[in-house]
């Protein structure tokens, strides 16, 4: 299959007619959207007769339209479900846990019995009884005290005397399926291969027997959404409970029960040499010697099987007939590293899955890069989500040669009404800028009009007075996606993934890293300590799936596992450059103490590091004045090479040299306008520098091709040598988003926020500005700016349309419309639905903008 489609949506099905579904499918293919995603999830009929009805419609439509299809794969979010068949017809494939009660008693205290069957719930079954000293007097375990007291249950009664002094504790050891997330609790069991197979029976091959033939054509494959673990209703699931603050974490205890199977429970016994079952408890505890180690082999085993039995297992089942399986699981607050919401590491958990994945819904902010912020979804690590997310997901897919550099992001979801163009244009660049080159905006729903499900919804019935210049966001989204497809990204500089380090304790998250270097200008892939297993080391540098990289930035941790110490070691023996940040590691996993005596590392705080990068051979680009917001791409095709730069502040301009290594001549091209422009340059040696002017939301590209575009001409800006205040009176007129014509035009001699208490604040639609200018001589070039706009803005000059701008800067260029003596400039505004219909938990979490034109308008021409 190729890189594309590149946008590929959401399409909420509830069982609508067949014209409605038609027409829905037709608005999408109309607007530049190559493909979508069948959801399920509001179907009243899933592989009903009703359901299989809508599918054969949605796919012939579909083929005649040139389109592919994706089907999420269940009846309700998240996956694993399976459709209700491990509830109704195997419960025993529905997830289980080890869970763990106690006892405390004081010895020493002979011909002694403790009560095991009380404790026991329905359908649950007794797994072990082990006791053990507890050293502190509260939890800490003495390993050495460990016992199996198995035998001596007779009949749900432990008889057993205390053998010594001090507090004891009996430890009763249950299979259950109780203690998780209550609303996954009938979902499958996601370690236990028959209960994946039942999955994939009930789920995927019922849409095989029926459309294969269509399978790899317009059946493009499976949508698989936020499987978990689900042992716990949280994202702060860790053997270890997580205290947040600024900069590091730290763990305490925690007691959750923890995901089970029989294939679990073997593969983490098999190293243990006999000795698994006495050493249960300290899954739960901390002890005296092996607790470390033991939650370290847990999260190790158990996210290992969730990728290979769950992901890898449906994964192969598609790529075994000619499909994909796309999707994410969830990352959110750090999850992806965890149990609860988490599937235990993200890239073990996504590794079987056809692209590369993640979600951003509602958690990435303009301007908003670090602390916490209150949500729908919890609170939120705005850190992670701004610096981590999107690098950590794209970081995958370069790895991994199966996604073939693909790495797919549903987005737009659930920010509300208040989500325009505006927000899904800068939030686009977010993503695309760390990598990201298929998207999934969320969603179409042929609901009727409103629905009021995780708005916004893009075409709404055709209620959505943005959907008119919907066009203008997909085209640019195509170019950017294309243009990062079909390459790989070029970096030297890796970060380590923290998730191996988090299992073993006190942890400083990769994100962090990533911040410094990318508030620094210097991009990174973060990498993962399993991707070091299969590197090879040649000419100082260190190779993955045929990438080199010459540096490994590691985040500081209390402890190290041992594996990966060695891995770390025989890098920089062979000539890499390894950084520890802060502090070098304490610790292995069995409290073996460690340190950098042999020098083989360096230690660096996050600045230092920072520093010495963007001073060395590494660095990819330098820049004079590039300031905190700029973002940067690099990225080689088979035509040449392309630097994507992104401005990520929604206020302050960009003015900064760039310079880069090559030997190619640069040339600009603005994928909005779908523009090429010969670039100014100077080149000394190898290096070539070009001045860069970004305004707010604004992006570019610099190419260096192998041959220059034969359409490349040169930027004729404007001069601005004059400008003419065009003033604030105006006609001004309205359209209601449920209206069909404007109201009579009404002057008005100032520019103010429309939405305001005492002006129109429920308005939403289109506002109509007309300014009379009068020139004494016809103007030739002109480059009309409307200062403040809320939020999309049409220019017609003299009735001929100037163009379209979903984002600041508001500035329209043209020539030849403006002539001697009268001139009429007419402004249409469109805004968003929240001010109409923003009355849900979405928009009411969020400051509201204002509405309409602002100014201050100004005419500039040569």
């Amino acid at each position: 299959m190729d890189a594309g489609p590149y946008l590929v949506p959401l399409f909420w099905q509830c069982g609508e007619s067949e014209e409605r579904i038609r027409n829905e499918i037709t608005q999408m293919c109309n607007k530049g959207i190559g493909g979508f995603v069948v959801e399920s999830r509001p179907h009243p009929d899933f592989l009903g007769e009703a359901w299989w009805r809508n599918s054969d419609t949605i796919l012939d439509q579909a083929r005649k339209l040139g389109m592919g299809v994706w089907f999420f794969d269940d009846r309700i979010y998240p996956s694993g479900y399976a459709n209700g068949a491990a509830e109704k017809l195997h419960p025993e494939l529905r997830k289980c846990y080890l869970d763990e009660r106690h006892i405390d008693a004081w010895g020493p205290l002979a011909d002694s019995s403790f009560k095991i069957s009380p404790w026991l719930q329905e359908g649950e079954r007794l797994f072990h009884v082990v006791g053990a000293r507890i050293r502190d007097g509260i939890d800490t375990i003495d390993d050495g005290s460990l016992v199996v007291l198995d035998e001596y249950v007779r009949q749900g009664v432990l008889y057993w005397d205390l053998p010594g002094e001090g507090k004891w504790r009996v430890f009763i050891l249950v299979i259950t399926g109780k203690g998780g997330e209550e609303w996954t609790a009938n979902y499958i069991n996601p370690v236990d291969s028959q209960a994946v197979d039942l999955f994939i029976r009930h789920c995927y091959e019922p849409y095989y027997q029926r459309y294969k033939d269509d399978f790899g054509k317009t059946f493009r494959g499976f949508f698989t959404d936020e499987p978990r673990f689900g042992n716990l209703p949280s994202y702060d699931a860790r053997m270890g409970n997580p205290v947040h603050d600024e900069k590091y974490h730290s763990a305490q205890h925690s007691k959750m029960p923890l995901p089970w199977s029989a294939e679990l429970e073997r593969a983490l016994f098999t190293p243990l040499d006999g000795a698994g079952v006495k050493l249960l408890p300290l899954l739960f505890y901390a002890s005296t010697g092996r607790s470390v180690e033991l939650q370290y082999r847990y999260m190790d085993t158990a996210s290992r099987l969730f990728g290979e039995l769950f992901i890898g297992r449906i994964g192969a089942w598609c790529r075994e007939r000619g499909v994909e399986l796309i999707g994410h699981t969830v990352e959110d607050n750090s999850a992806h590293a965890r149990l609860g919401y988490g599937a235990g590491h993200y890239y073990r958990s996504i590794w079987g899955m056809s692209t590369s994945g993640l979600d951003i819904v509602y958690q990435v902010w303009p301007g908003i890069t670090d602390g916490r912020m209150s949500s729908p979804f919890g609170y939120l690590d705005l850190n992670f989500f701004y610096w981590g997310l999107a690098k950590m997901a794209a970081s995958a897919a370069q790895l991994d040669l199966k996604k073939r550099g693909r790495t797919i992001c549903e987005i737009f979801g659930a920010y509300g009404w208040q989500e325009g163009l505006k927000l899904m244009k800068w939030l686009t660049d977010h993503v695309t800028v760390r990598g990201v080159n298929v998207l999934v905006p969320h969603a179409f729903s042929p609901k009727d009009f409103p629905d009021g499900d995780c708005p916004p919804h893009f075409y709404a019935q055709g209620m959505n007075p943005q959907w008119k210049y919907f066009h203008y966001w997909s085209a640019y989204a195509n170019r950017v996606c294309a243009l990062l497809s079909d390459g790989v990204n070029i970096t030297k500089i890796c970060v380590l993934y923290h998730a191996e380090l988090e299992w073993l304790g006190n942890y400083m998250p990769f994100n962090l890293v990533v911040q410094a270097l990318q508030t620094r200008l210097i991009d990174c892939r973060v990498i993962a300590a399993d991707h070091l297993a299969d590197a090879r080391t040649e000419h100082d540098c260190f190779i993955i799936n045929g990438q080199d990289y010459g540096v490994l930035v590691v985040p500081w941790s209390e402890r190290i596992p041992a594996d990966l110490l060695v891995r770390l070691q025989n890098l920089a023996i062979n000539g890499v450059e390894v950084i520890f940040i802060t502090a070098f590691p304490l610790e292995d996993e069995r409290r073996n103490p460690l340190d950098n005596s042999a020098g083989h590392f360096k230690v660096l705080s996050l600045v230092e590091a920072a520093d010495y990068l963007g001073a060395s051979e590494f660095a990819d680009i330098t820049a004079s004045h590039a300031g905190p917001d700029l973002r940067y791409y690099h990225y080689k095709k088979d035509t040449g090479e392309l630097y994507f730069f992104v401005n990520e502040s929604i206020r302050d301009t960009v003015v900064t040299d760039i310079s880069v290594r090559s030997r190619k001549i640069p040339c600009w091209y603005d994928a909005y306008d779908d523009a090429y422009y010969t670039a100014e340059y100077r080149r000394q040696g190898d290096e070539v520098t070009v001045k860069l002017e970004l305004p707010p939301y604004g992006s570019i590209v610099m190419l260096l091709p192998d041959e220059l575009p034969q359409a490349a001409g040169p930027n004729n800006r404007v001069s601005c040598l004059h400008r003419l205040d065009i003033g604030e009176s105006h006609e001004l007129s309205f359209k209601a988003y449920n209206e069909q014509a404007f109201s009579p035009p009404r002057p008005k001699t100032a520019l103010v926020n429309i939405a305001a208490f005492d002006n129109k604040p429920g308005f939403s639609g289109t506002m109509r500005y007309s300014f009379s200018v009068v020139l004494e001589e016809p103007v030739n070039a002109f480059m009309l700016d409307l200062g403040r706009v809320y939020e999309t803005a049409e220019v017609f000059i003299n009735g001929v349309g100037t163009g379209v701008r979903i984002c600041p800067p508001y500035r329209f260029t043209g020539s030849g419309l403006l002539c001697r003596g009268a001139n009429t400039i007419t402004v249409e505004v469109v805004n968003t639905l929240a001010k109409a219909l923003g009355d849900n938990v979405f928009d009411r979490g969020m400051a509201q903008e204002p509405a309409g034109l602002l100014g201050p308008v100004s005419l500039y021409y040569d």
